[in-house]
């Protein structure tokens, strides 16, 4: 497999990026990944996160969650590790987690 990267000038933007759940052939759920609110926005799988991250602070384990909160209250707290475990299941698809100056969204 191919390590691609798609770069985009936004400033001719002229179409929509469509992703459809029919064309993951590997069922595995991807996630949008924004930092610095839009700095960098990226879709990943757990495994393209890991390659790409894994070396970084983003997967220590130092007591650093993920959270939603929903009406003012803080429902789920996660390290990242157990984020990608855990939004497999569908009640995860499309909730925003953020921790830091990371947000992390179930998109398929």
């Amino acid at each position: 497999m191919n390590d691609l990267v798609y770069r985009f000038d936004l400033s001719d933007f002229k179409r929509s990026i469509t992703l459809k759940s029919q064309d993951n052939e590997s069922d595995k759920p991807l996630y949008l990944c924004d930092w610095n609110n839009g700095e960098i926005v990226q879709i990943h799988n757990k495994e393209t996160l890991e390659k790409e991250y894994g070396e970084t602070n983003l997967f220590d384990d130092d007591e650093k969650y993920f959270s939603n909160f929903s009406n003012g209250f803080k429902y789920h707290s996660f390290t990242i590790q157990d984020y990608l475990e855990q939004s497999k299941d569908d009640d995860y698809y499309n909730i925003p987690f953020r921790c830091d100056n990371m947000t992390i969204t179930r998109i398929t």
